[in-house]
């Protein structure tokens, strides 16, 4: 029994915890935390060793943020990324 009232302890407080990340944090930040996630994919585009544990990290946000639903990376991360990816590279 202990197990079960523990477990839906954590899930409780998990939601609870990323619900008021979403909104007092994530909220503020994720456009600048996308800017540069795209930033430091275009670095290693053009042939620059990234840490991609960051990277993967990182985007992990965009889908805990979601709950586990890719609906806040689509939204917020990969429409972005898409635009940035069709722009016209200059040397």
């Amino acid at each position: 029994m202990n197990i079960i009232r523990h477990l839906i302890c954590h899930k409780f407080f998990k939601h609870t915890f990323i619900t008021c990340f979403r909104d007092l944090v994530y909220q503020e930040v994720h456009e600048k935390v996308r800017d540069a996630v795209i930033a430091f994919i275009d670095k290693e585009r053009e042939g620059e060793q990234i840490d991609r544990a960051l990277l993967k990290n990182v985007l992990g946000i965009f889908v805990e943020i979601g709950m586990g639903q890719m609906d806040r990376y689509e939204d917020d991360f990969e429409e972005a990324m898409l635009q940035d990816t069709l722009l016209p590279r200059f040397p």
